[in-house]
């Protein structure tokens, strides 16, 4: 019977053990090209979430201001939001809208803003607003009520936004957003509340969705550019911009709130919203 020599097995043991040497520096290699894989995706969602965060109110020509002025015009403003909110409930189209631009200026700020929004919720005012949707005759009125709403929904507080949405104002946006009439400005102010509701929670987020939003988003992006659908200046922040640039404003908040949409895990029947 063959035997191998002393020789031969020591041959085989340097085979092995180079074998095993080159077996654990691979390994090792393996290891370490996967750690560094998983730090980078990690340094990716980190860098993606900080760009891109799931409510945000809208800016405001008074966080301009220095803070002592701000902090004045602040106090001024929730002292006086009973009467606002009396000017609101009247007929009177000028005194409506004169009192909807002092809430949303209200809501404006950053400092105490949940508490500006709770006392707004508190007036009773909300469903008021909502009714200001309905005015199609005034698009400077249905730009102001908007960001109003937009500044509730951009609270951390769920049960707020949740409020202006039992309200009746998700349909409304909707409706706006889909109209092929409406200018730019109040199509991007509709897409601005409607990510900061689905960027809430999953149980807002799936409202959205059944709203067939996906549909009109992709309708939207079909159209060509049309410069005579950019509107009067509803914004001061928006004097010192083109028609184009508002136009691209529009867009990045159509793909923020895409975002939104995506952010949170679907329950229940995913086909429903595949598009």
């Amino acid at each position: 019977m063959y035997k191998p020599t002393r020789k031969f097995q020591s041959d085989m043991d340097r085979e092995g053990a180079r074998r095993q040497r080159e077996n654990n520096a691979l390994s090792l290699r393996r290891k370490d090209r996967e750690n560094k894989l998983q730090n980078k995706r990690k340094k990716i969602m980190e860098s993606r979430a900080n760009k891109s965060t799931p409510q945000k109110p809208q800016p405001s020509d008074s966080q301009l201001l220095p803070i002592s002025i701000r902090d004045g015009q602040q106090k001024d403003l929730l002292t006086k939001l009973p009467l606002f909110v009396k000017g609101c409930f009247t007929e009177h189209r000028a005194t409506i809208f004169e009192c909807t631009e002092r809430i949303r200026r209200v809501l404006s700020f950053q400092h105490g803003a949940e508490e500006s929004i709770k006392l707004v919720i508190e007036s009773g005012v909300v469903p008021r607003i909502i009714q200001f949707l309905h005015f199609n005759d005034a698009p400077n009125l249905q730009f102001e009520a908007m960001w109003v709403l937009t500044n509730i929904a951009s609270s951390k507080k769920p049960e707020y936004t949740a409020n202006i949405v039992r309200s009746g104002c998700l349909p409304l946006f909707v409706k706006i957003l889909s109209n092929q009439q409406s200018c730019y400005q109040l199509q991007d102010q509709a897409t601005w509340a409607l990510g900061n509701i689905a960027g809430d929670c999953a149980e807002l987020r799936n409202l959205v969705l059944n709203e067939n939003i996906l549909e009109i988003i992709e309708n939207i992006l079909k159209q060509q550019y049309n410069p005579n659908r950019v509107g009067q200046n509803f914004n001061s922040t928006d004097l010192n911009k083109s028609p184009k640039q508002l136009y691209l404003i529009f867009l990045e908040n159509i793909a923020w709130t895409l975002s939104n949409l995506s952010r949170e895990k679907l329950d229940g029947d995913r086909e429903k919203y595949k598009y």
